[in-house]
């Protein structure tokens, strides 16, 4: 055979090759034929192993070949399995591949009757390495591997292959070597690019998921805030990079009364949108007909169980509010406790409820009511929020979101909610958020409220 067409031959066909299996399958065939070798494997670092360990990721026989491995030579060591697998499904090199990867040549099997050192006895990290090499130096022959060419690209070994001693008992040539050598690099920067293919093709994936889930989320938010005479109120949904649950809704009940909700579902992108819609289109089923928070999060805790898995859970508050006589009964599911600023004075924390939805399937959820008045302001949101954190230590926290708030809370909900997104801005020192914040704030104005009263009074 002539060594530089089959070059060529490798040069113009490996290129094309993009799929793993088909070039591994193609290079190995026909390096069976042209060195008349029974079989050939490739192997690859194993994903989530030590360093050194390799699996199997592609093996060849020569058409019509026996792939049972004879012993060599039994005078050497033990004789190997006369039906031993055509190449082990993995390989153990810690020492080895690192002798490989330095060397970047072929490296040789080679197995001696060299004393096998006392386990009990004490020795130097040099003889532990040499024991350990020669270790897995057995381990290669007794599977029948005699050569292992190293798959590298910019230094970095990506894979090994592996062939048997040659039938007729001949060494490999030096022009074989330089074969298998250059074939290895180009099968080495192929097997690259492949996987810098798939990264890019699953990147891909990962932002049409990415895009879907924030589609699914902004369905979610109400396109509109309903007005109502006598209250400033107003809600934002402030997107980070990543797609969280956050999620609220604004329900108009056919009484005239109002629910709010303000909800965190566990986990991010497409997994958590889902179980944020269908959380909402429970919540929405319910709110129409039940008037007590308490219970309808008591009914969606229950049915989130029975239909999600345990670690998928969701932090919620709910209030419903009543704008003829200003009355807010509210239950929490394990959500931060909105805060509620007096225009008398006064702060107060809106922390009656229960555990979070969906994380057992047991629990009451306490109701707590509250009388609004003239100038009472009332802000939700979620952990992004006070979780907000500035070089990776110092937490915004609830401390600061109180005394932001108290310091503006005289403005319109919709200039107060706008300067909270400065402020956390200006706190991390950056635009971007690490994670969705979603905000609701509701204020009594109380004068259209008065006169409409005084109005059907007359």
């Amino acid at each position: 055979t002539n060594i530089a067409e089959v070059i060529e031959e490798f040069s113009k066909e490996i290129p094309r090759l993009i799929n793993r299996d088909a070039l591994l399958n193609r290079v190995g065939e026909r390096l069976c034929s042209v060195l008349a070798v029974p079989r050939l494997g490739f192997y690859a670092p194993q994903s989530g192993a030590a360093p050194g360990t390799f699996e199997l990721i592609g093996r060849t026989k020569r058409p019509g070949e026996d792939l049972r491995i004879t012993d060599p030579d039994a005078s050497v060591i033990p004789p190997a399995p006369m039906q031993a697998h055509l190449c082990p499904q993995e390989l153990d090199l810690s020492v080895t591949a690192k002798t490989i990867e330095r060397r970047n040549e072929p490296f040789w099997v080679e197995v001696s009757r060299q004393e096998r050192p006392d386990p009990h006895r004490a020795i130097t990290r040099e003889q532990a390495e040499l024991a350990a090499a020669l270790a897995e130096q057995r381990q290669l022959f007794s599977a029948g591997v005699a050569l292992l060419v190293p798959l590298a690209t910019s230094g970095r070994l990506v894979g090994l292959m592996a062939l048997p001693a040659k039938p007729d008992g001949e060494d490999y040539q030096l022009y074989e070597l330089r074969l298998l050598t250059i074939v290895a690099g180009q099968v080495a920067l192929q097997i690259e690019n492949a996987r810098l293919l798939d990264e890019e093709v699953a990147k891909r994936a990962l932002e049409e998921e990415m895009e879907m889930a924030r589609q699914i989320q902004s369905r979610l938010l109400p396109a509109t805030i309903p007005h109502i005479e006598g209250v400033d109120m107003h809600a934002v949904n402030i997107s980070s990079k990543q797609v969280s649950g956050d999620y609220y809704d604004v329900i108009e009940r056919e009484d005239g009364r109002l629910a709010l909700v303000i909800a965190d579902v566990s986990g991010k992108g497409m997994p958590a949108s889902l179980l944020a819609s269908n959380l909402q289109a429970a919540l929405r089923a319910q709110c129409v007909t039940n008037a007590s928070p308490s219970k309808i999060l008591s009914l969606i805790n229950k049915q989130m169980h029975a239909t999600t898995d345990p670690q998928h859970f969701a932090t919620l508050f709910l209030c419903i509010f009543d704008p003829q006589t200003r009355r807010l009964s509210y239950s929490s599911g394990g959500h931060n406790a909105p805060v509620l600023l007096r225009g008398k004075g006064g702060v107060e924390l809106l922390e009656k409820g229960g555990l979070p939805l969906g994380a057992f399937d047991f629990g009451e959820y306490e109701e707590g009511e509250i009388q609004l008045e003239e100038g009472d302001l009332l802000f939700l949101y979620t952990d992004g929020l006070t979780e907000t954190t500035r070089d990776s230590v110092d937490e915004y926290g609830e401390e600061r979101l109180t005394a932001f708030l108290q310091r503006h809370h005289q403005i319109p909900v919709a200039d107060l909610i706008a300067k909270v997104g400065v402020e956390l801005e200006e706190f991390r020192g950056r635009a971007d958020a690490d994670d969705d914040i979603t905000l609701i704030s509701l204020k009594i104005t109380g004068d259209a409220v008065v006169a409409r009263a005084r109005v059907e009074q007359d």
